[in-house]
């Protein structure tokens, strides 16, 4: 990955992920809640507005919440992306910030990102897939779960 990529984390995971990103990758990050007041008047930012912020800025999404944003939002709303990164399990901070790691690890030796679907586990088994597919009758199917 190159010095250009920019990562959002999600307010589900710690903030100090971005601490992780700029300090220990070189990569700038910033917190979904840090990204200013929430469109339309809203109390916090909702998924389908992170993606439309997603959309303009070209950033890497990391995010714990799969079901949304691997089912509906990023399916829906977008036909391309810089990649997004899930956090398989809720943790403590350590495992949280360890399972991070292990992503970036992961990353640091992709040329980019881009339509990667990448998930870690608590046992910091990395996986990634394209998403969406090229080529593939249905292009945005969860590569990792069947059917």
């Amino acid at each position: 990955m190159d010095g250009n990529a920019k990562f959002l984390i999600d307010e589900c995971l710690s903030p100090e992920l971005t601490d992780i990103a700029r300090d220990e990758y070189g990569i700038y990050a910033t917190y979904v809640p840090w990204l200013g007041k929430p469109p339309r008047g809203q109390v916090s930012w909702k998924d389908p507005d992170i993606v439309d912020r997603i959309a303009e800025t070209d950033f890497v999404f990391v995010t714990n919440n799969r079901r949304d944003f691997v089912g509906k939002y990023y399916p829906r709303r977008l036909e391309i992306h810089n990649g997004l990164i899930i956090i398989l399990q809720r943790a403590n901070l350590d495992q949280e910030k360890a399972m991070f790691r292990a992503a970036m690890d992961f990353i640091a030796g992709m040329t980019d990102t881009v339509n990667k679907l990448i998930e870690v586990d608590s046992s910091l088994t990395v996986s990634a897939a394209d998403w969406p597919a090229s080529g593939n009758p249905n292009p945005w199917r969860d590569p990792f779960r069947p059917g």
